[in-house]
């Protein structure tokens, strides 16, 4: 049976209660067709997000990686487009990014490896950590085949389910 690692967020500044990280954990040991789902909520901290991501394809070495991430946005959007950029907003430890660029030398832009098409995307994952554990997975995690991120809105725990749900039955060839 494939892995599917789904990944949500903690709280963070602003947001107490993450639906991304209610998605992440209720997900977690399910089947979706052929596919068994490992769900990790991964704090909201420059520094400790991108190692917790690693540890955990290491831990499940999945097929695919759907990350979910929370915005004030009226519909769920797969993210198309990962930069390399990151704002100075604190993150749940009160930290901010080391710098505006998340990898000194990476490029510009990587897009995801999701199937995507004919669902509703958005080209900007936004400039705090959202964006920048989509840009660390597109760029240091190719050996994950499919791998992208998937913004709900705050209340977007149903939702979020239902956009995963379409996203694996692609993966299986089948009409999402």
């Amino acid at each position: 049976m494939a892995v599917v690692l789904v990944t949500g967020f903690g709280p963070f500044p602003g947001v107490a209660d993450n639906a991304s990280g209610r998605l992440a954990t209720l997900v977690d040991g399910a089947h979706f067709g052929s596919w068994q789902v490992a769900g990790r909520v991964v704090e909201t901290s420059w520094q400790r997000a991108w190692p917790a991501l690693q540890a955990a394809v290491e831990a499940t070495r999945p097929q695919a990686l759907v990350m979910f991430g929370v915005a004030s946005r009226p519909r769920v959007e797969i993210e198309s487009v990962a930069r390399n950029h990151a704002e100075p907003r604190p993150d749940c430890d009160g930290c901010l990014p080391t710098g505006t660029l998340l990898v000194d030398d990476g490029p510009a832009e990587l897009l995801t490896t999701l199937p995507a098409e004919g669902l509703s995307c958005s080209q900007s994952a936004g400039t705090y950590l959202c964006n920048a554990l989509f840009y660390q997975a597109q760029l240091h995690l190719p050996q994950v085949p499919h791998r992208g991120f998937v913004h709900v809105p705050l209340e977007g725990l149903w939702v979020g389910m239902r956009c995963l749900g379409a996203l694996l039955r692609r993966l299986e060839g089948r009409p999402g």
